[in-house]
């Protein structure tokens, strides 16, 4: 298992464009690819073969209009590439303002049912939530250029970086929510000012095995770190 805090002091350098292996089934290039947006690198695809054909399959699959706009990270990673991007995050720290992390194309009925009062009750309470499913443009498109989901990724980090509070509804089966995490995990250590909360811990039994459990598992303890030298 990789050691986390050993990738978020790789992405702390000072270099502007990295190279990275993109790989949507796995946890850890995920995640290095959340470090790295949330980072504003550059990034330059190293296994571009790999992607190409990814990239052929998912353009096949969205072809019959039935799945909406083509969308994938493998094309975000390409858009990404193309133009040269270094994503430039507003950070901010808001107070009163979170954003949800949760699966948004593989959320069942039953998640939906589970996390829209949680976000209800948050709003009720005074609390600015964006929920993604609701409050980001799920439409890639950006003056008639597929981004390929470029610019869903950045309203989301932008978001991320403006809240004081990130809460996840973590589920193991979504690997695009480590992405997530991964901006969530730069920022938290760039800037320790803010919070993160897990919203199913009864669902979620964290894993030693399992990469995404520990970036969860690590983003915990830093809020625990933070809390104890807060009543300290």
């Amino acid at each position: 298992m990789k050691d986390i805090k050993k990738l978020y002091d790789g992405m702390s350098h000072p270099f502007e464009t990295i190279h990275i292996n993109i790989d949507t089934s796995d946890k850890i290039a995920m995640f290095i690819m959340g470090m790295a947006f949330a980072a504003g690198k550059q990034i330059k695809i190293s296994n571009k073969a790999q992607v190409a054909t990814e990239i052929v399959k998912e353009e096949t699959f969205f072809a019959d209009g039935n799945h909406g706009p083509a969308k994938s990270f493998n094309m975000m990673a390409r858009h990404w590439e193309k133009n040269k991007f270094t994503p430039n995050l507003l950070v901010e720290n808001k107070a009163g303002h979170s954003f949800v992390v949760c699966p948004v194309r593989k959320a069942t009925e039953s998640d939906i049912k589970k996390l829209g009062p949680t976000v209800c009750k948050l709003r009720n309470d005074g609390e600015i939530v964006h929920y993604p499913d609701e409050n980001t443009n799920q439409n890639p498109f950006v003056d008639g250029e597929n981004t390929g989901g470029y610019n869903i990724c950045f309203e989301n980090a932008s978001a991320i970086a403006k809240a004081n509070t990130v809460r996840a509804f973590y589920l193991k089966n979504s690997v695009g929510s480590v992405f997530d995490l991964g901006v969530t995990y730069y920022l938290q250590r760039q800037y320790p000012d803010r919070d993160f909360e897990l919203l199913n811990p009864e669902d979620v039994k964290l894993k030693e095995d399992d990469f995404g459990d520990q970036v969860v598992k690590s983003l915990l303890e830093l809020q625990e770190e933070k809390t104890a030298a807060n009543e300290t």
